[in-house]
């Protein structure tokens, strides 16, 4: 996908696309729709604003680093901690739902990176038995561990 560095939305749902999907060449891909595919691992770029990729397979997520907030949408997927969304992806995160994932332990410092631009955070229908880590989320409007 490298010829279209202008991009800036691209939607990929329902389609079967599987294992990685790499779009880090995809430098102004601000909006990504990736929901109802079978993709284990995404690679998105620093322009990354919005990420939907709901009903996958995904137990990992690389962001580069950008500057702006960013909203992630990772429901019914395969994470199983916080760290499986890497510290690009945690970092100046506004709005982050988690939930229908397999995560059992929440460790908040891990959301540290977030900590003044974190407002919205879903982690329903998951098997948390433990959450642990001291941040202040300064602006934070929703905690959901249903």
């Amino acid at each position: 996908m490298a010829p279209f560095t202008k991009l800036e939305l691209l939607n990929l749902s329902s389609n079967v696309l599987y294992e990685t999907l790499d779009l880090e060449s995809l430098s102004s891909l601000r909006t990504l729709d990736l929901n109802n595919n079978y993709v284990q691992e995404l690679l998105v770029g620093p322009s990354i604003e919005t990420l939907h990729a709901a009903n996958n397979n995904i137990s990992r997520v690389s962001c580069s680093r950008g500057q702006g907030k960013k909203n992630i949408y990772l429901a019914n997927n395969k994470i199983t901690v916080l760290r499986d969304l890497d510290e690009g992806c945690r970092s100046r995160v506004q709005y982050l739902d988690l939930k229908l994932n397999e995560i059992d332990t929440v460790n908040l410092a891990e959301l540290a990176a977030s900590s003044d631009t974190l407002e919205h955070l879903n982690l329903q229908y998951n098997f948390i038995y433990d959450v642990k880590g001291q941040v202040v989320f300064a602006k934070l409007k929703t905690l959901d561990l249903s």
